[in-house]
């Protein structure tokens, strides 16, 4: 029980540590704090500057916070906000590492789950500023990446759910809550679903197969909400390329 409650703390103690780091990242990337190596250059800055474009639901309360607060106050609430979705990622990753590797330890999950939310390019002081850029390669420098990879562990979650018995059970509730979040997590970011979609498809099509064309209507139903969120592509191209030319576009997102 003391090592349990023990374990507890650690957790939420590195939670909230990690959270306050994250804050204090995205208010300097938001601002382009001049730092000891070099400014803090990030999309978010980019964007803001820019103007409003909403090609990205995830965006809408960054432009809200400067509008509202100015750019300095304005800044601590994205780094709020963004920092909230990163330790909401770390939580549900948690959760999809529990539901794969059931009988692991907590302690050993959470750390892994954090391990996970790291993913980060080797940065050579110099050189790496002079062949890419400040940034390149780096997942934290986009926020839209960070709003799309938390909705992306969510529809795994729910895969991992689903996956093995919908050909059996797979009701109109279900279909709604999948169309939802294939719907969100392109609004946010399109970039999961194509690689995510065709890999569903392959094993959509395997399970048909070997049903031999049983339970076809829930076959559909479970993969319809693919489509369905496929239907904000074309809105957000026009948006971020709203010329015949793509270099005309917005090449920010």
């Amino acid at each position: 029980m003391i090592k349990k409650d023990a374990t507890k703390y650690i957790i939420v103690g590195a939670l909230a540590a990690f959270f306050v780091i994250c804050v204090e990242l995205f208010r300097r990337m938001t601002v382009s704090y001049p730092g000891i190596l070099g400014t803090y250059y990030s999309d978010i800055n980019v964007r803001l500057g820019m103007g409003e474009d909403h090609y990205s639901i995830f965006l809408i309360p960054e432009y809200f916070f400067v509008d509202k607060f100015g750019l300095n106050i304005g800044a601590v609430f994205i780094g709020i906000y963004l920092s909230a979705v990163v330790i909401g990622t770390i939580l549900l990753v948690y959760l999809l590492l529990k539901k794969i590797c059931s009988g692991v330890s907590a302690g050993l999950l959470f750390a892994f789950s954090f391990v996970c939310i790291l993913a980060i390019p080797i940065f050579i002081p110099i050189m790496s500023e002079r062949i890419f850029s400040p940034y390149a390669g780096s997942v934290w420098h986009n926020e839209s990446y960070l709003g799309m990879r938390f909705m992306a562990v969510l529809i795994l979650l729910y895969f991992y759910r689903t996956n093995e018995t919908y050909l059996e059970r797979f009701s109109l509730k279900d279909f709604f809550i999948s169309s939802l979040l294939f719907l969100l997590v392109n609004w946010i970011k399109p970039n999961f679903i194509i690689a995510f979609g065709p890999a569903m498809l392959i094993m959509m099509i395997v399970d048909i197969i070997r049903a031999k064309g049983k339970h076809f209507v829930r076959w559909m139903l479970y993969g319809i909400p693919v489509l369905i969120g496929s239907l904000i592509l074309p809105f957000q191209y026009l948006i971020l390329f709203p010329g015949n030319d793509s270099s005309s576009g917005n090449g920010s997102g």
